[in-house]
């Protein structure tokens, strides 16, 4: 096995103790946002946006509401010309 192999391994493993480590139900109720931060914090930096996650407690995972929130702010900077390309 190579080295990076060993690392991946060992974070993959990393991970998967933590997540098994953790019950749902807290994992359902520690990682929804309070009313006054934002799961996902919007920027612009000239001709950029920038989509930074905001859910550390779920290793900033996505879920439902995030999509359609990404979806809507993606679709909303295209129709009005703040987006030209996309990747």
């Amino acid at each position: 096995m190579s080295n990076s192999s060993i690392t991946a391994s060992s974070r993959l493993a990393t991970v998967s103790r933590h997540l098994s480590s953790t019950s749902m139900a807290s994992a359902t109720q520690s990682d929804k946002p309070t009313p006054n931060e934002q799961s996902i914090l919007y920027e612009s930096a000239g001709v950029a946006r920038i989509y930074k996650l905001n859910r550390p407690k779920a290793l900033n995972s996505l879920n439902h509401e995030m999509i359609t929130s990404l979806a809507e702010n993606i679709k909303v900077s295209i129709e009005t010309g703040q987006i030209l390309h996309y990747m």
